[in-house]
């Protein structure tokens, strides 16, 4: 399903950074769990931002600095298209990923 959740929510901007097969290799092997929104606000007609904290469990070849466990804090800029609400950029808060 790693790749089917890129192609419904990758926006153009994520789409430029990380392609399809490196987003299902790095997902394929993550689990999420205790995602927060924080805080979602309206930043344009057709923008929007989000805050969200949650925790992922990876393989430490996949975490940052060879984290299985992570606690991340991020804030994610969104654009609408056609066919809905899509993720352009997600960005690290400072001291995120930490470990857990």
């Amino acid at each position: 399903m790693e790749g089917e959740a890129y192609d419904q929510f990758a926006g153009p901007r994520l789409r430029s950074v990380i392609s399809r097969q490196a987003f299902i290799e790095g997902d394929s092997t993550s689990i999420l769990e205790d995602m927060s929104i924080y805080n979602l606000f309206w930043t344009g007609d057709e923008a929007a931002e989000a805050w969200v904290t949650f925790v992922s469990y990876q393989d430490p070849q996949y975490g940052t600095d060879g984290q299985s466990c992570s606690v991340w804090d991020l804030t994610y800029d969104l654009v609408l298209e056609n066919d809905g609400w899509k993720f352009d950029r997600a960005r690290n808060e400072p001291g995120s990923p930490a470990p857990c």
